[in-house]
């Protein structure tokens, strides 16, 4: 069975539906988009890299259309919570994010627009879409896409405790669902990987604000 797909660009040009349904790879970004869930329970720690360097992202896949991630960072959960639940500031270190806008907040539940902006072929192709946020602060986040261009659209964070005391987990859980005419192999290829930059992403900015954060020597 051959695993390569193809796009005739011709034929692209020609079929509205399948043009659409590129457009929503650039949708890929979303996931990092609506942070997430903190579960507060024993688990072992994951492996990390010993030499120093910068902590290692896990991706999963379950089943056709749920991916999970997880990465182990040395840091508190407030500092995790400071980074994935500021809606308003994705477009400065989320990739691709050119706005991002809280709509409405009433209690726990914030309402988020955000606008990407993304190379797909050879289109630049911007999107919008808009996410409901059900925070329980410094626990967890659920987040289900409002209005978009993909069917499906949802899943949490979680910051979990490890072994270590010096360290927690965060983790996403995604399922999605990308409409008709979207070629599945390609565009589940792009999402997996816009997950990783954008988990990458968040753990980068954590760090930076610990830093930031640190007083200078006198």
């Amino acid at each position: 069975m051959n695993d390569t797909t193809r796009v005739n660009p011709h034929r692209m040009a020609k079929s509205p539906g399948l043009l659409a349904g590129l457009m929503t790879l650039s949708l890929t970004l979303l996931p990092g988009l609506v942070p997430g869930a903190i579960a507060l329970e024993r688990l072992p720690a994951i492996a990390r890299n010993t030499t120093g360097g910068e902590s290692e992202i896990q991706i999963s896949r379950d089943g056709e259309n749920t991916y999970n991630l997880a990465v182990t960072l040395e840091a508190s959960a407030e500092e995790i919570w400071s980074v994935i639940a500021d809606y308003g500031s994705f477009s400065h270190f989320l990739p691709n994010i050119i706005s991002s806008e809280i709509l409405e907040i009433e209690g726990n539940r914030h309402v988020v627009e955000q606008v990407s902006e993304q190379q797909v072929l050879f289109l630049t192709i911007r999107s919008r879409i808009r996410t409901e946020n059900l925070e329980t602060e410094n626990q967890r986040i659920d987040f289900r896409l409002l209005e978009g261009d993909l069917n499906q659209l949802e899943g949490s964070w979680i910051i979990e405790t490890t072994e270590d005391e010096q360290t927690l987990r965060l983790t996403q859980t995604v399922a999605v669902a990308p409409p008709p005419g979207t070629p599945d192999r390609v565009f589940h290829t792009v999402f997996r990987q816009s997950l990783t930059d954008n988990l990458e992403a968040i753990r980068d900015e954590i760090q930076r604000r610990q830093l930031d954060s640190t007083p200078n020597p006198s």
